[in-house]
């Protein structure tokens, strides 16, 4: 059996996998690591954490933990915005070839990155687009944390009525999912919080849901639900 390290974006992430993604391995069997903040910086020797600035903080210090834990039981895991995402990612600055989804960048994308650290046991997940994109899998949700904005979360819901999919919604500054969702929240003056509200909607909309509607999250977690069980 595996131990799953989980390097994620912020504290929403860090909050998701506590809540919602660990009960789930829990519940398979699956031992996993508390989840570990991006490096975003290093200045006199010590990291900042939570968010991404540029990829070389990122990959010095990933690689300092494929050291610490160099044993093969560990598998190491992101969950990185691929919105957002940092110019100097390896790919991320690739033109785009006639037709490519950003389905298809992000994971080119995460190829690259793999090729780049070059440790078998690193399973590398970008979001599409990123973490609210759960969220709004099914808007209602957020009516567990904000009960009285039935009217915002019906607006949100026809905004977004015409993507396939929420992994579809796009990474556009002015209509990236967190945006959408701030936009109408502020339209009806509430704030909205990703770490209390966006993680509390998840964990009330429940992981099936999103593995349902979000085929890229999908796959990543099948992925890592059979690695993690090989002996």
């Amino acid at each position: 059996m595996k131990v799953v390290v989980f390097y994620v974006e912020g504290p929403s992430e860090q909050e998701f996998v506590k809540e919602v993604l660990g009960p789930y391995l829990n519940d398979r069997g699956i031992v996993w690591h508390p989840p570990i903040l991006a490096a975003n910086s290093t200045r006199k020797g010590r990291v900042a954490r939570g968010g991404v600035r540029s990829y070389e903080p990122v990959k010095k210090d990933l690689l300092r933990l494929f050291r610490q834990f160099s044993s093969d039981t560990f598998i190491f895991t992101t969950l990185l915005d691929y919105y957002g995402l940092p110019d100097d990612f390896p790919s991320r600055n690739l033109p785009l070839i006639a037709g490519m989804t950003p389905l298809d960048k992000a994971r080119s994308i995460e190829t690259a990155w793999k090729d780049d650290l070059g440790d078998r046991r690193f399973l590398p997940n970008l979001l599409l687009h990123e973490f609210e994109t759960l969220v709004l899998v099914r808007p209602e949700s957020l009516l567990a944390p904000y009960p009285d904005m039935r009217q915002a979360v019906a607006e949100l819901a026809q905004s977004i009525s015409g993507f396939a999919s929420p992994e579809e919604i796009n990474d556009n500054p002015d209509t990236a999912p967190s945006k959408r969702i701030r936009r109408v929240f502020q339209k009806h003056r509430r704030r909205y919080d990703k770490i209390s509200g966006g993680v509390l909607a998840v964990l009330e909309l429940g992981l099936e849901a999103i593995r349902v509607e979000c085929p890229k999250f999908d796959a990543w977690l099948g992925e890592l639900e059979s690695r993690a069980g090989e002996e």
